[in-house]
């Protein structure tokens, strides 16, 4: 298949070399998800000495190899690109060779606060600590709320030198809500990313040590989240994570009587 790949990217590649202007020929993107997951030697063989750009077709140091079956010239064309995604908080990383690490241009992607607040119309950061603090939709102030605490946890996580900026929650976790759907749809999707993401993940993170999720994530106040003395993720609602968000987030008031009151 990879051959193949090469084989059109060549083609497309020749005409543009041959009229002087070849970087002008169309990329060529292979993207290799999880790439740090599989054998790497066996995967890439003798193309990985081919990736490097003074091997590639016309560079001073063309290297080809001969193909094993066929025993045809193989040789890589500089609009070849391939890019591989790794999760920063696997810890495979480090068994990933130095030859592939000299290979490849490393590009950290970390969590996007600004994605968030694009998606849900806040126009600025100050518009999303407005919409925490009080809004007649309960919904829209919970996903507020909730994006102001996935700050507030990200800073505790970068800060903890067990765990470090690699193990950053991703903003992914709030994209989930429809804006279309009805308030208690609303309420009940955050529940669940809360419930079924976030938590397990942190759960994961410290190996099921909830008291020290609660004291060093949540300030000590998230009992409403979590229960320290059975070692368990709680059925909470969604007013339990409208207060815990307003205890843990800084400079902020949140009028959230409507979750008080419900867990009163």
């Amino acid at each position: 298949m990879f051959k193949e790949f090469v084989e059109q990217a060549t083609q497309a590649y020749k005409p543009a070399k041959a009229d002087g202007s070849p970087d002008d020929a169309p990329p060529y993107l292979l993207v290799i998800d999880e790439i740090n997951r599989g054998n790497l030697a066996q995967i890439f063989g003798e193309t990985i000495t081919l990736l490097e750009q003074d091997k590639r077709l016309g560079a001073a140091n063309e290297t080809p190899v001969q193909l094993p079956h066929s025993g045809k010239s193989f040789v890589l064309p500089p609009n070849v690109f391939v890019i591989g995604t790794m999760n920063t908080a696997d810890r495979s990383i480090a068994l990933v060779d130095a030859a592939l690490r000299r290979r490849f241009r490393f590009v950290h992607f970390p969590p996007a606060v600004e994605v968030l607040c694009d998606t849900y119309g806040y126009e600025n950061l100050p518009a999303k600590k407005v919409a925490a603090e009080g809004n007649s939709d309960r919904a829209d102030q919970l996903l507020a709320l909730s994006v102001c605490a996935f700050e507030r946890l990200n800073q505790a996580i970068r800060s903890n030198p067990d765990l470090g900026r690699g193990k950053q929650l991703g903003h992914t976790i709030f994209m989930g809500p429809d804006q279309s759907d009805s308030v208690d749809e609303r309420l009940r999707a955050i529940r669940d990313q809360w419930k079924y993401e976030l938590m397990p993940l942190l759960e994961e993170y410290y190996f099921g040590q909830f008291d020290r999720i609660d004291q060093e994530l949540f300030d000590g106040v998230g009992s409403n989240l979590i229960d320290t003395s059975s070692q368990e993720i709680r059925d909470f609602t969604p007013a339990d994570i409208a207060v815990v968000c307003a205890e843990i987030i800084p400079d902020i008031e949140a009028d959230i009587q409507w979750a008080r009151g419900s867990i009163e």
